[in-house]
């Protein structure tokens, strides 16, 4: 039942009620028919207050603008700060790791070591080892993206109008996005660990749009938790900022490794 049906059924109460107390007789009984009247009109007139807030809302989230394509996540957005603090360590880590390969190579020429024996101790990967770090990114941009297009796909102009189960069903959704997010960053951190050669470019790229992608979900979370319409109205264009820039950083990133598919190892 929807509420502006709802909101008839209130009013229609109410006026049984006060039909009920111009009828009745005797002083307490028309006490009493009057106060019964109030309470259904007052009721009646309170719920209408919170539908026309909420359509309201609705329609701000609307005509609100998305923020530019190459503007960040708002400030006080965890998710971004966690994005930029995770993009500064992965390139110490990355200019780390190519230190270390120059020197173990340095230290295996001047030994006369073989071949092997060099790669292992300069960090440098073996080709079994590069195949599988190359598919492990591969598999990571894909499971981005597919995150990217559910987010993308999430309407929060028609929360106002949607039944409570579908409601209830957004919210567990948001739920299940933040911890893909997070299981995202789990997963690059371990191959920024071993990171394949030559796709440092990739790898800070798709660091970026996984970060965006949490905080994204993140303010999708918290939309559904807001107390007032200004805290929805600030979670939601902190969402579609976040998910809009994730979408851009992804676009390059695919552009430099070839899409987001790869062929088994």
């Amino acid at each position: 039942m929807t509420e502006p049906v709802l909101l008839t059924l209130f009013f229609a109460i109410a006026a049984v009620a006060l039909i009920g107390a111009v009828n009745a007789r005797g002083t307490i009984r028309t006490v009493i028919s009057y106060a019964l009247a109030a309470v259904c009109l007052g009721l009646a007139v309170y719920h209408t207050y919170r539908y026309e807030a909420r359509q309201t809302a609705a329609m701000d989230i609307l005509t609100t603008p998305s923020a530019p394509p190459d503007m960040a996540p708002t400030p006080d957005s965890q998710g971004g700060a966690t994005a930029d603090t995770s993009m500064g360590q992965n390139a110490a880590q990355n200019q780390g790791l190519g230190q270390g390969q120059n020197q173990g190579q340095d230290q295996g020429q001047n030994s006369n070591q073989n071949s092997n024996e060099n790669s292992g101790q300069g960090g440098v990967q073996s080709p079994i080892d590069q195949s599988s770090a190359n598919s492990d990114l591969h598999k990571i941009l894909r499971d981005a993206r597919q995150l990217q297009n559910e987010l993308s796909a999430v309407n929060l102009a028609t929360v106002s109008q949607i039944s409570d189960a579908e409601y209830a069903r957004m919210q567990t959704n948001a739920r299940q996005y933040s911890t893909d997010a997070q299981n995202l960053q789990t997963r690059m951190a371990t191959l920024t660990a071993s990171p394949p050669m030559g796709q440092e470019e990739a790898l800070q790229g798709l660091t970026a749009a996984i970060g965006y992608l949490a905080s994204a979900s993140q303010e999708l979370e918290r939309f559904f938790s807001s107390e007032n319409t200004a805290d929805e109205k600030m979670h939601a264009a902190g969402f579609r900022s976040g998910t809009h820039a994730a979408g851009l950083s992804l676009e390059k990133v695919e552009s430099r490794t070839g899409g987001t598919e790869t062929s088994a190892p």
